[in-house]
């Protein structure tokens, strides 16, 4: 409870700075992560909350703090777990200076390897409208989110130098899908490590 109520007071701090005025008078804990994959950070709790922003209708959202830099994120319909990974995506682009890529700088090759991937998991479904959405450079490796039609399903498929994913989310922007990628990656390694 202490924890909560500290994570608590970081994020009205970090929201006053943020909406000022508009600052939002009830935060709603929503769960609290104890696991850290980032060096340097430590446990967090993810609040919800409704605000205005410069007069309009209100809205939405979900606050992360704690040991970590805070930070707030419109209601996307995630569950807490997609939404903190969605936070450690973030930070982890922030602390490496990831960068977007223009969609040309991608390996030429980019349409047949995903295809190659996808016929590992999903043999004989047909694919069908391949387009690159967003490109992302972090430390040398490029990494593509992709929309395409497997079957008939329409599903952002994620590849180029890092491992491959697979999201039927397509209502969200593709650089959320892809913090949501690097966040679940990073968690599954961490995982991984302590066993």
């Amino acid at each position: 409870m202490f924890a909560t109520l500290t994570h608590e007071q970081m994020a009205r701090e970090y929201l006053n700075r943020e909406f000022g005025a508009e600052t939002p008078s009830t935060l709603q804990a929503v769960a609290t992560f104890e696991q850290h994959p980032l060096e340097g950070e430590g446990p967090v709790t993810l609040f919800s909350f409704t605000a205005s922003r410069d007069g309009n209708r209100p809205e939405d959202f979900h606050v992360i703090a704690g040991e970590t830099k805070p930070n707030y994120y419109p209601d996307w319909g995630l569950s807490p777990d997609d939404l903190y990974s969605v936070h450690i995506g973030t930070r982890f682009m922030l602390v490496l200076e990831v960068g977007q890529l223009p969609l040309e700088e991608l390996p030429s090759g980019l349409e047949e390897e995903i295809a190659l991937l996808l016929g590992s998991v999903a043999p004989d479904e047909p694919i069908a409208d391949f387009r690159p959405v967003a490109a992302f450079d972090m430390e040398g490796q490029r990494h593509a989110v992709c929309r395409l039609r497997l079957a008939d399903e329409e599903l952002y498929v994620l590849g180029g130098d890092l491992p491959l994913g697979i999201y039927r989310r397509v209502d969200l922007p593709p650089h959320v899908i892809y913090r949501l990628h690097l966040g679940k990656l990073i968690r599954l390694e961490e995982a991984a490590e302590e066993q």
